[in-house]
């Protein structure tokens, strides 16, 4: 199975009560495949994973609806899917997440084991309303002692917001260690969700009493800035210096007892 589909987020704003979007789907296998469609809803993990199910009893899917739901897509072949929304009046203010699954159906076959694949186009859907922007952090995590690097920033977000956050592009979450700017990925929040992002420090000073810091907007005019504190010991080239030292050492004085019992020799024999 070889499916694309685009847009893979689409961002519906709060001043439209009806949209009407396309989702173009494309099968870049070498046969056909049979396509169901239909919506679902998601939630983010820390990690940024979007985790699919089936819509609830309360879910905005029952805003959405799809056409064609049902189609069989010829070998490199482009199809597009229209993706009606109609938002009702007066829902609870904040974001609804939906995603437009697009889901091959299992084959029949004699095995046990059967494999579906599914591909989905992001739908978050703004309602008018309040729009509530707050983002907490927690501290900036790195190791209080590192013997050189590379070394990982990395820093938990949450939305405790009902809109989700991007930080793409120019708005990326940055960090500045050792004098040094660090870049986190690009990442997008949603709302009442958590993502924990990274960013490596490749080249750090081989010592350094060194203080890490990351400032980043909140939406709301506001910034939130976390600093982090590491001590970088060049514990194995001190190791090996002093090892370095010591064969030296013991070298040397293996050559003075060696010179010392050559002139004893010397002087028994002018006896």
């Amino acid at each position: 199975m070889s499916l694309t589909v685009w847009p893979a987020r689409t961002v519906l704003p709060a001043t439209q009560q009806h949209h009407r979007q396309v989702v173009n789907l494309v099968n870049g296998a070498s046969a056909p495949v049979n396509i169901e469609v239909e919506p679902s809803q998601f939630t983010q993990a820390a990690s940024g994973e979007i985790t699919f199910r089936p819509p609830g009893p309360v879910s905005a899917a029952s805003w959405v609806s799809v056409t064609p739901t049902r189609f069989r897509l010829k070998a490199r072949e482009t199809r597009k899917v229209t993706v009606d929304v109609s938002v009702p009046d007066r829902p609870e203010p904040g974001e609804r997440y939906i995603a437009i699954l697009f889901k091959t159906p299992p084959r029949k076959t004699s095995r046990n084991v059967q494999v579906v694949g599914a591909v989905a186009s992001q739908f978050l859907i703004n309602v008018p309303g309040k729009a509530v922007h707050r983002i907490l952090a927690d501290r900036l995590e790195a190791p209080r002692f590192a013997f050189g690097g590379p070394l990982d920033l990395s820093l938990s977000i949450r939305n405790a917001g009902n809109v989700h956050r991007s930080y793409t592009g120019p708005n990326r979450i940055t960090a500045t260690a050792g004098g040094k700017k660090l870049v986190f990925p690009h990442i997008t929040i949603l709302g009442n969700s958590r993502r924990t992002v990274t960013a490596q420090w490749p080249d750090p000073p081989l010592f350094c009493v060194c203080r890490a810091s990351v400032t980043f907007p909140t939406g709301k005019g506001e910034h939130i800035t976390r600093t982090a504190r590491i001590v970088i010991v060049p514990l194995p080239q001190i190791i090996g210096l002093l090892a370095a030292a010591l064969g030296l050492f013991l070298l040397t004085r293996k050559g003075v007892r060696y010179q010392r019992a050559l002139l004893t020799a010397a002087r028994q024999e002018h006896r």
